[in-house]
């Protein structure tokens, strides 16, 4: 796969919307805890900010 964005809009919800894309990864291919990483060291520094444990 080649290196590409992809901008994704949401209107409220951090947790679900960070759920949506770290799924989506999942889906793509991408580890569980690498997907989840991805999402919480992005734009979005509330996106899934529940804990692991």
């Amino acid at each position: 796969m080649r290196n590409s964005g992809v901008l994704v809009r949401r209107n409220a919800g951090y947790n679900r919307f960070g759920l949506v894309i770290a799924r989506t990864l999942i889906e793509l291919g991408w580890e569980a805890t690498t997907a989840i990483e991805a999402v919480q060291a992005g734009t979005i520094p509330l996106g899934l900010n529940n804990s692991l444990t």
